[in-house]
């Protein structure tokens, strides 16, 4: 025997010792520290002292050995693993060291079991044994703890295990709500309410577990399409249909959605078994002919089958007795071919057979199923495993050449975006895409992802589209079930690769090669060698990062594997790892752009958690501004407000909402923003009254007016409270905006008038004044007056390119309605010198929008259509709904007028947009024009409904003109009241 010596003290040890005998160092070789998301099971004999009154120790002795040697087994067999056996007390792990997937449902199915054991041994051995069991479910530190200790597990939620089991009554198992959250689907439990337990200041939510539900687990999905595995399915079909028994190995990473596409394939041939082979215990010798023996003879897939019952099914005794003696020896199979006969002719033998858990065949299973797969005229028999290269090596030559190997890929974002669409109905492009990152495309996440995002109101639902709240994404956690979904698929790596992952997912979504040697454990040949693998195995991807083009980069394939990885990590050792990226990143020889500045940012503040770097984080996001970055700036202002505490975070949390409107053109990111700020409790009055105000104009930018009222109304209930004349004035001057949108011109006057009759007005306020009631002038026909008034007002307005880009592009828009083209292009020459500076992609869309129209005055509309269509997407995918449907309304005015071709593809544009009573007016020129196309004279009434309503004039006249054309043809009257009232418009605006 080689001589041994401590890893800590370096001193000699004695034979096979367990203990160093200088240090009291362990001598195994136990995994790193982890943190872990597991269950604990504690178990206790009821009033064990009573029953052992008087009893003779080695009685006593010989109880304890018989009673937990059996439950030992028990949880081995379960997959889980005997922390410490303290007394008459039991403490189970399930996921440490190693996650299995499916933890917390083996922690209760063995809690249950227990009870057996229990009753078992008190029966053999005449006594009253009852136990208590309590689970618990949570995030522990996992480790060799303390110099001398063994592997074991430490936190809070182990305390609260011990407590629930103490809680229990004799016979009973009780969880805690993070364990019943995972098992709610496979076990009946019900609440006892919250339990004030010994030991914890706040009550513990409990569930008493019934037993499992009579249904099982539903694969999940099943209600939903199958997406993405088309291809696969046909091919499992034509496999099905062809001559002689065929073999399909359906190989997918864990959760990749195997189940799903099998029961799928069963329902639609309407035959087959599925037989689940057990995940934890060792294998039984012939256990997959035994399974499919009990399920044809009593309808249950078990490892085991009476003679009587297969008798009965076969109504042959002598066959069912020789084949059951043959299973339980080692007789060739071949001999067997004309016994089992009898069962493959049978009329309720399926021709399709579904093998779970395939990796766990036994040898004389595996012997069999290369006999039967000959015996078999017609069929399939499908093996599910994650690895087909595994599964292959172990069934050696039970698998021809011509089984086929079937993979489940990862779903890629359109086919997730199409589940979606399956699952919730229209959903925007953001929120398939980050659902897509998240999720990683892997169909199990995808389910459990889903429904926490619903839950926690990550996602909703606005005028019938499904929308993404990015700011609650941070605020919600990875659910338990996928965490040890996560756990077991990392545990099943390799050492190096499987430590090289977590280190790197501690630097983020995104690292770079450098780093990885850095903080990884090995040389770099070996690391190399593991980013290979881990590339090569689906959790990486290589990539080109722009921010450091000649420096190999790589993300994860989806952020919870990340997320989940590196939370395994214990926090000083992320500690390290950011402080060593950060040292990278100020020694790098590059110049760091504004993003590489937000990273490092980033990590300097993980790796000295003590620091705050709100200030940090403000200072970047104004260089950002500087540089035109604003997504940059909003996501430093995010970080900002992360760390800063009180009023601060919330006015940080306010700027960026802002921010993410007026620069970056996220109207819909920006709504959410505020709508979450506002809901937080003890909310400063100022910054309330701003916030509603600002998602209010946010609102109205989103072509929801009715909305921005509700919105505003909250901050006009509470003005009697403040004094602040600037918050005041923004109230007010949004009010009379939305009371103008909403075609009550006579309150938005008032409001203006009462604004104005007070002293020191802000210049910006002024500003505000001025536009609106050039807009004023614009309704009552008055467009070149509009014209002047603003011209007047940037003569006198200073301010930042911001203000001036507001007057200017108003300018623009009130000199097209008074076709005064001349002054259009000078205010859009002098807007376009702004857009730099200004560093806002709100008003370059805004600009971009109006400079076609200005093409359009100019040239024909072939020229700007172009230019056109691609500022309407742009305002499209920013949430600029308003403005978009003002400059498609102009197009359309300008085009009839003209008499340009596509004028009913414009009117369709429009009617679809046209969503409450603020659109009546646009909507009339669309409807017109429609009826004029398809000769519909109700839709010509309805428009001319609408036309006679108040609104723009020069549109209104537009629509009753075409109104005139129409009923010309079908209607003389109609015809009459359209020329009357379009005389009238024209009179009242000379």
């Amino acid at each position: 025997m080689s001589e041994q010596n401590c890893a800590q003290c370096e001193v000699s040890l004695v034979g096979d010792a367990r203990f160093c005998h200088r240090c009291g160092r362990s001598t195994r070789r136990l995994p790193q520290v982890e943190r872990r998301w597991c269950s604990v099971l504690f178990a206790d004999v009821r009033n064990f002292t009573t029953l052992c009154e008087g009893m003779d120790p080695e009685i006593v002795q010989h109880l304890m050995n018989t009673l937990f040697g059996r439950l030992g087994a028990l949880v081995e067999s379960h997959g889980g693993s005997v922390d410490k056996i303290i007394g008459d007390a039991i403490m189970a792990l399930f996921g440490v060291p190693k996650a299995s997937g499916d933890d917390a449902e083996s922690a209760v199915r063995c809690g249950l079991a227990i009870h057996s054991v229990c009753a078992a041994v008190a029966e053999e051995l005449g006594l009253g044994l009852q136990m208590r069991v309590g689970i618990n479910t949570g995030e522990v530190i996992a480790g060799s703890l303390g110099r001398a200790s063994e592997y074991t597990v430490i936190g809070d939620m182990v305390n609260v295990a011990a407590r629930l089991e103490s809680a229990s009554k004799p016979g009973q198992v009780l969880v805690g709500s993070a364990t019943a959250q995972q098992v709610r689907q496979r076990y009946e439990l019900t609440p006892v309410g919250e339990l004030h337990l010994k030991g914890r200041a706040a009550p513990e939510a409990a569930f008493l577990v019934l037993g499992e539900s009579k249904g099982g687990r539903e694969p999940a999905g099943n209600a939903l399409p199958m997406v993405g595995r088309e291809e696969q399915f046909e091919t499992l079909l034509n496999l099905h249909r062809q001559e002689g028994c065929a073999s399909a190995i359906l190989t997918s990473e864990p959760g990749g959605g195997r189940g799903r596409v099998a029961h799928a394939l069963s329902e639609a041939l309407k035959t087959g078994f599925t037989l689940t082979l057990e995940s934890h215990a060792d294998p039984h010798p012939g256990e997959l002919p035994l399974r499919l023996l009990s399920k044809l003879a009593v309808g249950v897939d078990a490892p085991h089958v009476l003679a009587a019952d297969l008798q009965n099914w076969l109504g042959e005794g002598s066959a069912a007795l020789t084949i059951l003696d043959h299973l339980s020896s080692e007789e060739p199979w071949d001999e067997a071919q004309a016994m089992w006969q009898f069962v493959i002719d049978h009329e309720q033998f399926p021709s399709l057979l579904i093998v779970d858990e395939a990796q766990r065949l036994d040898a004389r299973s595996s012997s069999w199923l290369r006999a039967f797969l000959e015996w078999r005229g017609q069929g399939l028999v499908l093996l599910n495993a994650q690895q087909d290269e595994l599964l292959r090596e172990r069934l050696g030559e039970a698998l021809g050449s011509t089984t086929a190997t079937i993979d489940l890929p990862a779903l890629n974002q359109a086919q997730v975006k199409q589940w979606l669409a399956a699952a919730l109905g229209t959903v925007e492009d953001q929120l398939a895409q980050r659902f897509h990152e998240t999720s990683g495309g892997n169909p199990s996440h995808m389910n459990e992802l889903l429904r926490v995002w619903r839950n926690e109101q990550v996602i909703h639902q606005d005028h019938e589209v499904w929308l993404l709240d990015v700011d609650r994404i941070a605020e919600v956690q990875v659910p338990g079930s996928l965490r040890e979904l996560m756990q077991a698929r990392i545990d099943a790596l390799p050492r190096t690769p499987r430590y090289l992952l977590q280190r790197c997912a501690a630097v983020g979504r995104v690292f770079w090669q450098p780093v990885a040697v850095e903080i990884a454990i090995g040389d770099e040949e070996e690391v190399l060698a593991a980013l290979s693998y881990l590339v090569k195995n689906a959790w990486l991807e290589q990539f080109v990062d722009p921010q450091l083009p000649k420096t190999t980069a790589y993300r994860f394939r989806g952020t919870m594997i990340s997320e989940v990885a590196s939370r395994m990590l214990p926090l000083s050792l992320r500690r390290n790892i950011h402080g060593k990226v950060a040292a990278w990143l100020e020694e790098s020889s590059a110049e760091l752009s504004t993003g590489l500045r937000l990273v490092l940012a980033r990590h300097m503040m993980l790796a000295r958690s003590e620091e705050d770097a709100s200030a940090l984080y403000e200072k970047l996001a104004s260089e950002a501004l500087l540089d035109g970055d604003a997504g940059s700036a909003a996501e430093a202002l995010a970080q900002a407000a992360h760390g800063a505490m009180g009023s601060r975070r919330a006015s940080l949390q306010l700027d960026r909402a802002e921010l993410l409107w007026l620069r970056s053109a996220q109207v819909d990111e920006a709504a959410a923003a505020l709508r979450n700020l506002l809901t937080i409790s003890n909310l400063p009055l100022a910054l309330q009254l701003r916030a509603n105000c600002v998602l209010a104009q946010v609102e109205l930018e989103a072509g929801r007016p009715g909305q921005a009222s509700r919105s505003l109304a909250e901050a006009e209930a509470r003005t009697e409270e403040i004094h602040d004349a600037v918050v005041l004035a923004y109230i007010r001057l949004t009010r009379a905006e939305i009371d103008q949108l909403r075609g009550g011109w006579q309150r938005a006057e008032q409001v203006l008038d009462m604004l104005c009759q007070g002293d020191g007005l802000a210049d910006w306020a002024v500003q505000q004044v001025e536009i609106l009631r050039a807009r004023r002038l614009v309704h009552d026909g008055d467009a070149f007056g509009a014209v002047v008034v603003l011209q007047a007002a940037a003569r006198n307005m200073g301010g930042d390119a911001s203000h001036r880009l507001e007057l200017l592009v108003e300018q623009v828009r009130c000199a097209l309605e008074a076709h005064y083209i001349e002054g259009a292009e000078q205010a859009m020459a002098q807007a376009e010198q702004l857009l730099e500076p200004a560093a806002s992609l709100w008003f370059e869309i805004k600009v971009g929008l109006l400079a076609s129209l200005v093409q359009h005055e100019k040239h024909d509309a072939r020229a700007s259509k172009a230019q056109f269509e691609k500022a309407l997407t742009a305002a499209d995918e920013a949430g600029m709904k308003r403005i978009a449907w003002e400059a498609l309304v102009w197009r359309l005015n300008r085009s009839v007028e003209r008499g340009e071709e596509g004028c009913d593809l414009l009117a369709s544009a429009i009617l679809e947009r046209s969503t409450g009573p603020w659109t009546q007016t646009g909507r009339a020129l669309a409807m017109a024009v429609s009826s004029l196309a398809e000769r519909d004279l109700d839709l010509a009434r309805e428009a001319e409904r609408l036309a006679s309503l108040p609104g723009p004039a020069i549109w209104r006249r537009t629509a009753l003109t075409a109104l005139a054309s129409i009923g010309a043809l079908f209607d003389v009257e109609l015809q009459r009241r359209s020329q009357r009232l379009a005389l009238a418009l024209r009179t009242e605006g000379s």
